[in-house]
């Protein structure tokens, strides 16, 4: 019986480590390529591609100095700006309405939890022209949130979080009833419970929330492409294209700018897992 265990994990293995040599190619050619594919026929290793894109400038041999014209970094600071304003504000307003739809006893609140469902059958593209008009109509009077600002840009983002309430309601749905009760008896009111009692029991639904709204945001191209018109305005999926003109193809650059804006997302990601095996499992622990 052992040896047909371990038979069975020396191929359950073999197919793990065949997977993630498929998933890691293309991220080591990517890597391959931003330091000048060194060992190809007419590729050698350069640092010159990062330094670029960090906007620090490559030295010629005739003494003068080349800088990227694309700002690369600040594509990238604008994409992670957004992306935790806009994470942060639709796992806050997806909690509080998916809270407020599960223990609201009116007949109201299932037809607007059915038409939050039916919200997200239609396509969200097609809604760039209306979105467009209602911002560039908005900034007439609040012009931080019109067009060619990132608050208008976060404002439409928000007409989104339908799936996040649905997610989370479903979550909240498993929580035993009981809880609240015993906090009600000590008069405790809806925001005390709400952030006493859901929110610490809930900690990693609303962090995988939060993760999955910072990377839907993070790679979103469409509407921040009609909505930002200034370069220094850019996200990084907006900023991303120019570096591959029909007069010249910036592959190394490219490249390097590909794998310095995955950094964000990875530090993200790490932290979440870190607060998820360990620190929240501590904190209840103590509790």
């Amino acid at each position: 019986m052992s040896r047909r265990v371990n038979h069975a994990r020396w191929w359950h293995h073999l197919i793990l480590g065949g997977m993630a040599c498929v998933v890691l190619t293309p991220v080591l050619l990517i890597i391959w390529v931003s330091f000048g594919s060194p060992g190809a026929q007419t590729g050698e290793f350069t640092l010159n591609h990062w330094r670029l894109v960090l906007g620090l400038g490559v030295k010629e041999s005739d003494g003068s100095w080349t800088f990227s014209p694309f700002p690369a970094l600040t594509w990238l600071g604008n994409s992670v700006k957004i992306s935790l304003i806009y994470a942060s504000l639709a796992t806050l307003i997806a909690a509080l309405a998916a809270y407020g739809l599960l223990r609201n006893q009116r007949a109201s609140a299932h037809s607007l939890a059915n038409m939050l469902l039916v919200l997200q059958f239609l396509p969200s593209v097609l809604a760039i022209v209306a979105v467009y008009i209602l911002l560039r109509k908005l900034g007439m009077f609040v012009p931080l949130l019109g067009v060619n600002t990132h608050g208008g840009l976060i404002l439409s983002y928000l007409g989104g979080v339908a799936f996040y309430i649905w997610f989370l309601k479903e979550q909240i749905a498993y929580l035993p009833r009981e809880y609240e009760e015993g906090a009600r008896v000590t008069n405790a009111s809806a925001w005390q419970i709400f952030g006493h009692i859901v929110l610490p029991l809930l900690a990693p639904a609303f962090l995988v929330t939060f993760l999955i709204a910072f990377m839907t945001s993070f790679g979103e191209f469409p509407l921040a492409s009609i909505l930002l018109q200034k370069q220094t305005q850019y996200t990084l999926a907006v900023g991303a294209p120019n570096y591959l003109s029909p007069q010249y193809y910036h592959w190394g650059e490219f490249a390097a700018f590909a794998v310095l804006s995955s950094m964000p997302a990875l530090l993200l990601l790490a932290m979440i897992q870190y607060w998820l095996l360990y620190l929240i499992p501590k904190w209840k622990k103590e509790k």
